[in-house]
C-alpha cells in the first residue's frame, strides 16, 4: 500500500498545488472528508472552508476554498475550485 498521496489544487486560472502529501482534509458541503493513502475513489462538491493538508517533509499547510468540486482516485485527490487562497 502506498504511504503517500499526490494532493493536486487548482483553479481556472492557476494550479496551486501538485504535491505528494501524507494526508489531506478538505471541506465539502456535507463537511470535511479527510484524505489517507488508500482512500476509495470518491467524488464530491466543495464547499467553503479551509483544506488542510500534510506535506512528506514538513509541517501540515492549509487553503482556504470556496466551491468547487473533488476527485479522489488511485491515490491522487483532484480539487478543482472556485476561488482559492493559500494561507
Amino acid at each position: 500500500m502506498a504511504k503517500t498521496i499526490q494532493l493536486k489544487v487548482a483553479t481556472a486560472e492557476r494550479l496551486l498545488i501538485d504535491s505528494e502529501v501524507s494526508a489531506a482534509e478538505c471541506p465539502c458541503t456535507t463537511g470535511y472528508i479527510g484524505v489517507l493513502p488508500g482512500h476509495a475513489p470518491l467524488v464530491g462538491v466543495l464547499g467553503t472552508g479551509t483544506l488542510t493538508y500534510t506535506p512528506t517533509r514538513g509541517n501540515g499547510k492549509s487553503l482556504k476554498l470556496s466551491g468547487g468540486f473533488i476527485q479522489i482516485v488511485d491515490n491522487c485527490v483532484r480539487v478543482l475550485a472556485d476561488s482559492a487562497e493559500i494561507l
